[in-house]
């Protein structure tokens, strides 16, 4: 489900793993997210970084699936946010998701209150899994890509995908610091 936010408060949860080692984010920080700022630091380390042998098969099936899914975003869904420059953000109400995406972004990481105003894709996070176990041709994975980006957010967590203005009002330590507010 892609809406319009305009001034609407999310929050992103900003990751310090191999690919991103700093913030850029500072309180009244303002910048944009989208097409025109390029890969985020997440693909930009998969296209500089990966050099032969350097990754095991989870890692090459997240980038095959990332480049099967932009592929047919490109193709089908144009309007939509790319996960290859987008920001990756919560809604404030959605302390459970909040506290999901936590746990599945195991590093050192911050969360960063922001004001959005621009376009919030929603989807259902379930369609992004795959497992090298499970895994068996390209059309099965095209299939799952198309389920994402036409899909509405269901009853597991919920995906969003940020494109447009952004500035940054807090910076918090912990999830119990956004559940508070």
């Amino acid at each position: 489900m892609l809406r319009e936010v305009n001034k609407e408060i999310f929050v992103h949860i900003q990751s310090f793993a191999e690919w991103k080692k700093t913030s850029p984010f500072k309180v009244g920080f303002e910048g944009t997210a989208g097409v025109d700022q390029g890969f985020n630091p997440y693909y930009r380390y998969l296209h500089e970084n990966q050099e032969p042998g350097m990754y095991d098969m989870g890692i090459g099936l997240k980038m095959l699936r990332e480049y099967v899914f932009e592929d047919i975003r490109s193709k089908l869904f144009p309007e939509l946010p790319s996960r290859q420059t987008c920001l990756w953000v919560v809604p404030m109400k959605k302390a459970e998701d909040i506290i999901y995406w936590k746990t599945q972004l195991d590093v050192d990481r911050q969360f960063i209150l922001l004001e959005l105003t621009g376009k919030v894709f929603s989807t259902d996070e379930s369609h992004l899994h795959i497992r090298p176990e499970n895994f068996r041709n390209i059309k099965e994975l095209e299939g799952k890509a198309k389920d994402y980006w036409g899909a509405e957010p269901g009853d597991s967590v919920e995906e969003n995908l940020f494109e447009g203005k952004f500035k940054v009002l807090e910076i918090l330590s912990e999830t119990g610091d956004i559940v508070q507010k």
